[in-house]
């Protein structure tokens, strides 16, 4: 009779059950945990005044152990759309090209001495008028001739442009001009030194620095090759030219056209290198399927309750926009200052600003569980250990415990919401003075569910101080979101997946600018990953980006031209 009266609520449309739709023995184990969920609350009660409660009961005992029975099962059978099944991993790496990887391999230690060539070339640039000292404009022509005596086969088949005197483009023209081109992109300059002397091979124990390492020297030690740029990101540019060469070299001729590009500032925002070979793009009529640029990296004990190593893949690069902010007010003699009486509204300008960047520091931005954020748990889904693989595996549900747990942390919630960091600050010039003016800037790093738009006008209702102005130094808006179920994204997951092992490959978010940020005109899609496997914490560690000891393995470079090597080859079957 229960069961009647519940069947002819749904018919009627006023209950609605989670009824998902499975095969085989799932439908019988469904039928059970339903079963369960009827007869459970209705034993022992046959009285005709608890017909009402036991309906009550029984549907809300259905719905609830139905969904539970659900999810549970979703745990085991879930497999989220462009995913890689853990059997096909195990066929692709099983299915490698172990000929190349013996070629590769055997020549590890020539490619370590190519990377170590190219870092001793100082190519560094710097923030302020003067981007590029005489010293290191020499260093990118230096660095130009010695590419071009390294890898003659690339330098001899491929058409290579300059583009704004040091940026470096070639051109790998394909048999099939009917499909699109591709570009795979690094830059060769790198960011400045200022601890030199902290550099080098420390002591296990004590900490003591045994041995100074410069870090322009290059030096290969111990299975790594030493120094600025090893891994940030003349490692890219060396791997990428390797793998063409290799390919040159064997009779390999591509399909569809592929471009390779090197920019010179990145560092500094791309504003000659990247900017103008996306321009020469434009003018070229030229469009590209997918931009291929650096990103996140290979990394171990990256997600907790997660033994495998994590290639974090970024589908989408947050957006960025400085601001000015300044207060005007009287000013005067120290000796009088505007607070002789109580007040909660602050009159100098020091006392106005401080307010305001008070408030904004105290109130961060509301975050977001995107799609991007939630796909890259469900990627990882199988990889975790209970309870984070249930959570994972129904995101449906769990996305708001998610999004508070990372949130709490400093280290993820920069993922999942725009940032605000407090960066200079002037205000004052004599101690016995008080100013007329003080200034600040902010840095936001917005994400891709914020715009420009929302974060000044957030900004401000935050401050509620119409004295507070701000103005824009500088912006660039959120990247577009690149789909982590195409023909691309699989073509790098089943890359990383060939040379590298107990990984797990996932979408995720670039928190940090590249020059990818100038293609988007020019390119369907842009992917940002360095084939680099790095710590979470330690000696080998992410800390090493443009910081001390930076370095890159010997064999992980070989990998990266076996990486690079796969990209070109399946590109071009897809």
């Amino acid at each position: 009779r229960e069961f009647r009266e519940m069947c002819m609520l749904c018919k009627s449309g006023r209950v609605h059950l989670p009824f998902p739709q499975f095969t085989g023995n799932q439908q019988l184990l469904v039928i059970l945990v339903l079963f369960l969920g009827l007869a459970i609350p209705c034993c022992g009660l046959q009285s005709q005044q608890s017909q009402i409660t036991l309906s009550v009961i029984g549907i809300l005992s259905f719905a609830g152990i139905s969904t539970i029975g659900w999810m549970i099962i979703r745990t085991w059978t879930f497999h989220p759309k462009g995913a890689l099944r853990p059997e096909i991993i195990d066929q692709i790496f099983r299915l490698r090209d172990l000929e190349a990887e013996t070629r590769i391999m055997r020549r590890k230690e020539e490619i370590a001495k190519k990377l170590s060539n190219a870092i001793q070339l100082k190519t560094i640039s710097q923030t302020g008028p003067d981007v590029h000292s005489p010293e290191a404009k020499q260093a990118f022509l230096d660095l130009h001739k010695l590419l071009e005596d390294t890898f003659p086969l690339v330098h001899k088949i491929l058409k290579k442009t300059v583009i704004s005197d040091f940026s470096l483009l070639f051109e790998w023209e394909g048999s099939n001009q009917t499909r699109l081109p591709y570009f795979l992109y690094a830059h060769m300059d790198v960011v400045p030194v200022s601890d030199s002397d902290q550099w080098g091979i420390r002591d296990m124990q004590t900490k003591q620095l045994v041995e100074n390492i410069h870090p322009f020297s290059g030096k290969i030690h111990e299975g790594f090759v030493w120094g600025r740029g090893a891994i940030d990101d003349k490692q890219a540019v060396v791997s990428i030219l390797e793998a063409v060469e290799d390919l040159l070299a064997n009779g390999f001729k591509p399909e569809r056209s592929v471009y390779i590009g090197f920019g010179h500032d990145e560092e500094v925002g791309g504003p000659q290198g990247g900017k103008n070979i996306a321009k020469y793009f434009k003018d070229n009529n030229i469009y590209l399927d997918f931009m291929h640029d650096e990103g996140l990296m290979i990394i171990s004990n990256a997600l907790p309750m997660n033994s495998h190593k994590i290639a974090f893949v970024c589908c989408s690069e947050k957006g960025s926009v400085q601001l000015n902010v300044e207060v005007a007010a009287t000013g005067g003699h120290g000796s009088s200052p505007p607070n002789f009486k109580k007040t909660s509204n602050p009159t100098s300008a020091i006392g106005i600003m401080s307010r305001a960047l008070m408030r904004l520091e105290l109130n961060p931005f509301p975050p977001h569980m995107d799609s991007t954020t939630r796909q890259m748990f469900e990627f990882a889904s199988h990889g975790f250990k209970f309870p984070l693989r249930f959570i994972s595996s129904n995101m449906w549900f769990f996305g708001f415990l998610l999004k508070k747990i990372l949130g709490s942390k400093q280290t993820t919630a920069t993922t999942i919401q725009t940032t605000t960091a407090l960066t200079i600050i002037h205000g004052g010039e004599k101690d016995n003075v008080l100013p007329t003016s003080v200034k600040a800037c902010i840095d936001h790093r917005v994400h891709p569910c914020d715009t420009i738009d929302y974060v000044i006008k957030r900004d401000k209702e935050v401050v509620k101080d119409e004295r507070v102005l701000f103005s824009i130094i500088r912006s660039t808006p959120p990247s577009p979101v690149s789909s982590p179920t195409n023909d691309v994204f699989n073509t790098i997951s089943t890359s990383v997946y060939e040379w590298f092992t107990n990984v797990i490959v996932v979408p995720s978010l670039m928190i940090a600018s590249t020059d990818s940020k100038h293609f988007w005109e020019v390119s369907k899609s842009q992917y940002r990953f360095c084939p680099t496997t790095l710590n979470m914490t330690g000696e080998h560690s992410v800390a090493m980006f443009h910081g001390t000891n930076e370095k890159m393995g010997i064999e992980n470079l070989a990998r990266s031209v076996l990486y690079y090597r796969s990209i070109i080859l399946r590109s071009d079957l897809k």
